[in-house]
Parts: C-alpha cells; structure tokens; sequence
C-alpha cells in the first residue's frame, strides 16, 4: 500500500520537497508539520495540525483524487518545484499518476 511507500522514503525528502519537519518513530510511523506549525507552537497555540503517519496492515478507506486536502506553500513557483521534485521521483515514490496543476483552491 501506499503508507509503505510513504514511510519508506527518506524524511530528507519530505523536508526538501515541502518544507515539513520530520520525526521517524521507528519503521513504521512519521510525524511531519509544516512550518505554520511551528510557529504555532512556538508562540504556544493549539491551532495546527501535525501528520502522524502510520503504517496499518489495511486501509481501510482508501482515499482518491477527489477525496484528499491540501496545504498552503509559500508561492506559486514553490507549486512548481514541489511538482517537479514528486514528477522527477514518480516511480521510487510508487505514484500511479500525477496531475497537472490546476491553480484551484485559491492558488
């Protein structure tokens, strides 16, 4: 499945690609925040969210193209490096597809 996937790429990449700030507890979980997360708690606020990733023996609902949420990056030409960096790892990464950008939500 693809949490195996996930937990069996470096941190490195997910701190090169967006910016996250990884913890590995062990071969099968990674805690990841985003740098407003950070923030938020460094001036001692509870609004953020941190991933805690975890591998499970079944996914139990998996989640599609439609069915996903998403983050904030600094600008659009981050948009474009981080596309770039997921198209030039596609296959070690296990993605099926990439989509192109769409610029929706507000970008």
């Amino acid at each position: 499945p693809w949490c195996r996937r996930i937990l069996s790429v470096p941190a490195t990449f997910y701190e090169q690609a967006f910016g996250f700030e990884c913890v590995r507890h062990g071969d099968a979980r990674l805690l990841l925040r985003d740098r407003y997360a950070k923030a938020a708690m460094d001036n001692g606020s509870d609004d953020f969210i941190v991933l805690d990733v975890r591998q499970v023996s079944e996914i139990v609902t998996p989640h599609h193209m439609c069915n996903h949420w998403g983050f904030d990056v600094d600008s659009s030409n981050e948009v474009d490096r981080i596309h770039t960096a997921f198209q030039e790892r596609q296959e070690e990464l296990g993605l099926l597809k990439i989509m192109p950008i769409t610029k929706a939500h507000g970008a």
